[in-house]
């Protein structure tokens, strides 16, 4: 895009990626949400607490444990976020370009600083890939 530049490839860099986790129960919220957001309804305002949406929503124990392992491989350390549908990640972008078999570029812009990403498509495991 206009006003950046790409400056070379990422490795050293220490950089923060976000996953998300599939969700679960989905059915079920839909459900629940027009009950308790329609006035006739008896559950009508009875809204789930955080810990109950993490229940509901949130991300097997066995997915957790096998997408940790996995990432741990490449010195990638995760903790679970929001309703423990998304993983907070911190590694080097090194790391990441291994884990995720992508190239990592910084690219700079005069105004707006740096950044680390790529714009290729990243691939996962098969055995790590229904959980996303």
């Amino acid at each position: 895009p206009e006003g950046w530049k790409d400056v070379g490839e990422a490795t050293t860099e220490r950089i923060r990626v976000m996953l998300a986790l599939k969700r679960h129960n989905m059915d079920e919220l839909d459900r629940r949400f027009w009950k308790i957001t329609n006035p006739r309804d008896e559950t009508y305002g009875e809204y789930l607490s955080h810990s109950e949406m993490k229940e509901l929503v949130g991300a097997s124990d066995a997915a957790v444990l096998d997408l940790s392992m996995w990432l741990l491989d490449y010195d990638v350390t995760c903790e679970l976020v929001g309703h423990n549908d998304m993983m907070c990640c911190h590694g080097t972008a090194a790391s990441f370009a291994a884990a995720l078999d992508v190239q990592m570029r910084v690219y700079e812009h005069a105004r707006l600083g740096r950044v680390v990403t790529s714009l290729q498509a990243y691939t996962v495991p098969k055995s790590v890939a229904a959980y996303l």
